[in-house]
């Protein structure tokens, strides 16, 4: 633009006309203003470029920070949790077949009782409630499975699992305080319910 504009001046000169010098005030501004623009470009280049290198800075210095030595592995015979109290809630240890984890609650009453089962062939829950007693229990083995419900006071009222005298066949068992009172047998397809009038004192359906 400023190169244009001397041209212009010195062709008006040389044909005697008297050129107009606000024409040419008009065009050195503008070609300050896009110096000016052009400088003010290049600088906020330089800036961004400066925060774009703090940034990665920052971030190479979050990932490459040393973490503090952590145990990855806790190893002890036995692990017990205890309240401010003092008062054991779990316990954690090695069994003869298994390890084993027992639930307590605030008052000693153990609640959660997780280990093998007897013959150490299968796992073994025992739930209780609060007071100590018996509510469920759940185990396998080689055999099978089975599960176990009890009344308030700890007597058997539910019974579903295998059936011991034929493998691969399913018994339920309902009973009260402890008593049978009906077996459902899907081995034989029959269902016992309990008849003191019978001789084996048992009513067989179907008959």
């Amino acid at each position: 633009m400023l190169i244009f504009a001397l041209f212009r001046y010195n062709l008006l000169f040389i044909r005697g006309i008297k050129p107009n010098l606000p024409y040419i005030q008009t065009s050195f501004t503008m070609q300050n203003q896009i110096n000016r623009l052009e400088k003010q470009l290049k600088n906020q280049q330089r800036f961004n470029i400066v925060i774009l290198l703090l940034l990665l800075v920052t971030l190479l210095t979050a990932f490459t920070r040393t973490l503090p030595d952590v145990e990855p592995v806790v190893k002890a015979n036995k692990f017990e949790l205890v309240t401010a109290q003092g008062k054991t809630v779990l316990v954690m240890e090695p069994r003869e077949t298994a390890a084993e984890i027992a639930l307590y609650n605030n008052e000693g009453k153990l609640l959660l009782n997780l280990g093998a089962e007897v013959k150490g062939e299968g796992a073994f829950l025992q739930l209780k409630n609060r007071k100590g007693q018996n509510s469920l229990q759940m185990r396998c083995n080689n055999e099978g499975a089975a599960l176990k419900m009890y009344d308030d006071k700890s007597n058997s009222i539910v019974y579903i699992g295998e059936d011991k005298l034929h493998d691969r066949a399913g018994v339920i068992n309902l009973a009260e305080n402890d008593t049978q009172k009906i077996i459902l047998n899907a081995h034989e397809k029959t269902i016992y319910i309990a008849n003191p009038k019978m001789k084996t004192g048992y009513s067989i359906l179907p008959d």
